[in-house]
């Protein structure tokens, strides 16, 4: 069997020149500085820039994505999101710094006079998302074998790409997955059957369960079954109010985790609401085993917020014995992308991986577990 380049070979030639320094000291000089994009990418952009003493006079978005201006308070600086083609041609000096990235971005819409700079910068849409080289070096090895694990060459890109914006900060050309849409049901892992069980920990308000309704084919799933777990109580009743009419889905207020307990709970913006031990209430959590007994997932998926180690450890029994198909966020952690699939492929070590993005860019990567067939 051919071997693989490992990913510490496809890393070494890589430049860890202090990028992400040089850019904050040349934003430093410069007057006006303008985040392109306003999500949550850009958001963190924001705030690391914040941290770093920038100042940022607004966000901009393109026409067709600008409703009206909106005030976003980060870091207890309100910052304006404005319509780009609209306020660039009122301005001169102009420094744009990318808070989406360049491989999806007309950069042609930057060559204007009033434009005097545009950086590129990969922060990903977590505060922690930057990786010193220490951190990696220690798990160079576990790294490489599970790169050489990953069943297809995208997946490896994937990891490759992943970790070299974590390392530089640099935004890399990366080629967006093939399916446009998808989060979680990739039409080359959804091998459906007759009978259909799914379990959503991180629920929300319903959006990966809208996916799964909207792409389950009917012609082959004649029944189905959905276990919604969402902790935040907001999130929760507008999931319930959504799909309260839905007799196929057990709505759980609870949260995911390796045993029944009682947890500190941080209610953040939306889907960012996190387990926490500085958080200010407590939530209920209890373990997938449990609470669904002898009834078995076909497929679980977890975007839990750093979360989903704990709650994959309380899967053990479904993992093992019934070999559904996992889609697994291994992102919220520097320390997911080794521990996660070390604790998958030892309850079960018949799955094929697989590395997707969870956007398109690989700064948010979902783990697919596929069983063999």
């Amino acid at each position: 069997m051919e071997m693989k380049m490992k990913l510490s070979e496809r890393l070494k030639h890589i430049d860890y020149d202090g990028y992400v320094d040089k850019i904050i000291k040349k934003l430093k000089l410069e007057k006006q500085i303008f985040i392109f994009g306003a999500g949550s990418r850009a958001q963190t952009l924001a705030r690391f820039l914040i941290d770093n003493g920038i100042i940022i006079e607004s966000f901009f978005v393109n026409r067709k994505y600008f409703a009206e201006e909106k005030i976003i308070n980060i870091k207890r600086q309100e910052i304006p999101i404005k319509c780009f083609e609209s306020e660039i041609e009122k301005l001169h000096d102009v420094t744009i710094v990318l808070g989406i990235s360049s491989s999806t971005t007309d950069m042609n819409q930057f060559n204007k006079r009033a434009i005097s700079d545009v950086i590129s910068i990969s922060l990903g849409t977590r505060d922690d998302y930057l990786m010193k080289k220490d951190f990696y070096n220690l798990y160079v090895d576990e790294l490489d074998y599970l790169y050489n694990q990953l069943a297809d060459d995208y997946s490896r890109d994937c990891m490759y790409a992943h970790f070299y914006g974590r390392l530089t900060g640099k935004d890399i050309p990366f080629k967006a997955n093939k399916y446009s849409d998808p989060q979680y049901f990739f039409e080359e892992f959804m091998c459906w059957k007759e009978s259909e069980c799914y379990v959503d920990c991180g629920a929300y308000i319903g959006d990966s369960i809208e996916e799964f309704l909207i792409k389950m084919p009917q012609k082959i799933v004649k029944n189905y079954t959905i276990y919604a777990w969402e902790p935040d109580e907001e999130n929760f009743k507008q999931l319930k109010r959504k799909y309260e009419k839905n007799k196929n889905i057990n709505f759980l207020c609870l949260g995911a985790y390796s045993k029944e307990t009682q947890l500190f709970f941080m209610k953040g913006d939306g889907e960012l609401s996190a387990l926490s031990s500085s958080g200010d209430i407590k939530i209920n959590v209890d373990s997938i085993d449990k609470i669904m007994g002898k009834e078995k997932a076909t497929f679980i998926k977890m975007d839990i917020e750093g979360s989903e180690l704990e709650a994959l450890k309380g899967a053990k029994n479904q993992i093992m014995n019934y070999s559904p198909r996992l889609a697994i966020c291994v992102y919220h952690k520097k320390e997911d992308l080794i521990t996660i699939p070390q604790l998958i492929v030892n309850y079960n070590p018949r799955y094929h991986l697989y590395l997707r993005p969870h956007s398109s860019m690989p700064t948010e990567l979902t783990l697919f577990c596929i069983p063999e067939t």
